[in-house]
């Protein structure tokens, strides 16, 4: 898992947006794909911590470590690494739904997402715009 940035520049002044990304391999190839959509980082965090907010990502969301050692802690980055894990479990309930329901439904428009998940993220629903819907057969 990584931060991917990009820097845009209006009206003379910088803006930073970063994602998080995580690569794949498809076939020989390997791939990025976009997890979570994050903003502008430097307004909330200082430059030098944005890298251990990823690795504090990393080690909570793929790896369960929630203890960290009290001299290394710092809480701003705990308090970022807690809502964007939440946002990137919610995100993966939303697509379990949808494969479910692309799976079970006779209609592909129609999503049963679970409660508590009124608007599945944009990444999320374009990433399954290529699965392919079985449909139910006729009788």
């Amino acid at each position: 898992m990584f931060f991917k940035t990009s820097i845009k520049q209006k009206g003379g002044a910088h803006y930073t947006h970063y994602r998080l990304c995580e690569s794949y391999r498809e076939g020989r190839f390997i791939r990025n794909r976009t997890l979570l959509s994050i903003g502008e980082l430097e307004s909330e965090l200082p430059a030098d911590k944005i890298s251990l907010l990823c690795k504090r990502i990393n080690q909570v969301y793929y790896e369960g470590k929630m203890f960290v050692i009290s001299s290394f802690r710092d809480d701003r980055v705990e308090a970022l690494c807690t809502n964007y894990v939440a946002q990137l479990r919610e995100a993966e309930t939303a697509e379990k739904a949808i494969k479910k329901a692309a799976v079970n439904c006779s209609c592909p428009n129609i999503l049963n997402l679970p409660a508590g998940i009124k608007n599945p993220p944009g990444s999320l629903l374009r990433r399954l715009s290529a699965v392919p819907f079985i449909l139910p057969r006729q009788a």
